[in-house]
C-alpha cells in the first residue's frame, strides 16, 4: 500500500478547492495567496497526521497476522514434540 502519498494526494486536493472557490468569488490575489498558503500547511498537516495513523494500523494488522502465524506454527511443533515423545513410549 502505497501510504506516502495520502499527504500530497490531501494537499493538492484542498488547494485545487481554495482555488475553484477563490476564483469563482473573484477574491483579490493578495488574500488569495494568504488563503493558499494557510489551507496548504493545514491540509498538509492533516495528511501527514493521517499518513501516520494509516501507518500504525497497517503495521498493527501485520504484526498481529505474523504473531498469529507464529503462534500456530508453535503449536504445531508442539503437537509434534508431543506425537514424538509419545511414539518413543
Amino acid at each position: 500500500m502505497r501510504v506516502r502519498y495520502i499527504t500530497p494526494f490531501v494537499v493538492l486536493v484542498a488547494c485545487l478547492i481554495t482555488c475553484i472557490i477563490n476564483i469563482i468569488n473573484g477574491v483579490e490575489t493578495l488574500f488569495f495567496l494568504k488563503s493558499l498558503l494557510l489551507i496548504l500547511i493545514a491540509s498538509y498537516i492533516i495528511g501527514a497526521i493521517g499518513t501516520a495513523i494509516v501507518t500504525k494500523v497497517t503495521t498493527e494488522k501485520k504484526e498481529e497476522v505474523s504473531t498469529d502465524i507464529d503462534l500456530e506454527e508453535e503449536k504445531e511443533e508442539d503437537d509434534q514434540n508431543v506425537s514424538a515423545k509419545e511414539k518413543e513410549k
